[in-house]
């Protein structure tokens, strides 16, 4: 597989757990205010249940939130490694400085 499909299939894979995660994020907290909302239409339990629907948001929000965060530094790990590979695969750059010993071609007949 080259380089470039691997680099795009990383990003891709990364999107769709960026995004797919959100949208389970949102999903989440939209069926999770239902009962929430039940329990708030209850005056002794407004208060509490209020408290508690903030709360529980927050800690949702925050845990979804950190698997983005960890996606993004497997993303970015994954971008090093494939860096590393290609690195590794390339051939060494000709070092213009550097000096050859002269091949059988590089001799003409009359500086033997």
């Amino acid at each position: 597989m080259d380089v470039k499909r691997v680099r795009g299939l990383r990003a891709l894979v990364e999107d769709v757990v960026e995004h797919g995660t959100t949208a389970v994020e949102r999903v989440h907290l939209t069926l999770a205010a239902r009962p929430f909302a039940v329990l708030q239409a209850i005056p002794p339990l407004a208060a509490p249940s209020r408290d508690v629907h903030v709360a529980y948001e927050a800690w949702v929000s925050g845990v979804y939130g950190m698997v983005r965060v960890g996606n993004r530094v497997v993303g970015r790990v994954a971008e090093a490694v494939i860096d590393l590979a290609e690195r590794r695969e390339a051939p060494p750059a000709a070092d213009p400085g550097a000096r050859t010993l002269p091949t059988q071609m590089d001799v003409a007949p009359s500086q033997l």
